[in-house]
């Protein structure tokens, strides 16, 4: 038995396929941060401020929970500044660079110290 396409519809299959290889192309192009904020003897930092500023796109901000952890999801690949803030700790920073379709574990350890947001890696 021989099955023969209709041309017509072959080109509405193609036509409808085309948003779900766009959807799994931009999957890959996209990544997640997490990680945590502890003090120097380990413990978690709740309620700290860590802000996500990628090479491209718009500054992200979130707050740590509980344990200390953090997520921020759909960032572009590139470089990304992650800046930790909070009260009693000196601000921390890093530079990292995001692979298309990674996701990155971040780990920070606060020094005690005076906050200064004006010293903040994203002021500078």
């Amino acid at each position: 038995m021989t099955f023969k396409i209709k041309p017509r519809f072959a080109c509405v299959c193609a036509v409808f396929s085309i948003p779900l290889f766009i959807a799994s192309v931009d999957e890959q192009n996209t990544l997640t941060i997490s990680g945590r904020v502890s003090d120097p003897s380990g413990a978690a930092v709740a309620g700290a401020e860590v802000s996500a500023l990628p090479a491209s796109g718009a500054p992200t901000t979130a707050a740590t929970d509980s344990d200390g952890k953090f997520s921020f999801a759909d960032l572009a690949p590139g470089a990304c500044l992650i800046d930790v803030n909070h009260q009693g700790f000196e601000n921390a920073g890093k530079t990292v660079n995001l692979a298309p379709g990674a996701a990155l574990e971040q780990t920070f350890r606060l020094a005690p110290g005076k906050t200064d947001f004006r010293q903040s890696p994203l002021w500078q």
